[in-house]
């Protein structure tokens, strides 16, 4: 394995490590931040954290890029588990961990420059009975194949919904056809990452 890199983070290069040690998928290294306002914030965040919190809930953790100075080819996705004075504590994770943890969405979902356009049209699509009647939403993303789109509910017991809108007034509770989701974790996994796979064996 390379012994030394960087860490970027939100497309930046935040710091160098050096003498990088392997344990199953964990790492740690040593560690010297760079002196930019993206590193700053990131050892602000990163400094919060404990690795006991992370490793039993990642989205507690932070998503970075390990680059190896020998070879670009083999950087990959790490979980910043801690720092120690100098040292760095990280988990190497897979694509789908990542966006998981960063909450990204997965082909053949992806985000929209204009949520506002689906949160208006669902108002205009619900009737009085409708379970997202009364319901502030924020749109997550939008599914480029079929007019399925993810909405964040601000306010109830379920925190998503996948709406399949039908660009009409509906007087109906079945309709625009809802699934409810619990967590960002219940929507990934069971929704996200399912239509991904689906997405792929299609291609």
């Amino acid at each position: 394995m390379e012994n030394s890199g960087t860490i970027v983070w939100r497309n930046e290069i935040v710091g160098s490590v050096t003498t990088i040690i392997a344990d199953m998928w964990y790492l740690q290294a040593d560690w010297k931040p760079n002196e930019s306002d993206v590193a700053s914030m990131f050892m602000a965040l990163a400094s919060k954290l404990k690795a006991q919190d992370v490793i039993k809930e990642p989205l507690n953790g932070i998503v970075a890029s390990l680059r190896y100075d020998d070879n670009s080819s083999n950087d990959h996705y790490v979980l910043i588990l801690s720092f120690d004075n100098s040292k760095i504590f990280m988990r190497s994770i897979s694509d789908e961990v990542a966006f998981y943890v960063d909450r990204q969405v997965l082909e053949p979902w992806h985000p929209t420059d204009n949520p506002a356009l689906y949160e208006n049209e669902l108002k205009k699509e619900l009737s009085f009975f409708h379970p997202l009647n009364w319901k502030r939403v924020r749109t997550v993303a939008v599914r480029k194949d079929r007019d399925d789109v993810l909405f964040e509910v601000l306010n109830g017991n379920s925190q998503y919904a996948v709406v399949h809108l039908t660009w009409r007034k509906e007087s109906s509770r079945r309709f625009p056809t809802t699934r409810f989701y619990k967590d960002w974790q219940d929507v990934f996994t069971n929704r996200l990452l399912e239509d991904h796979k689906e997405w792929n064996a299609g291609q």
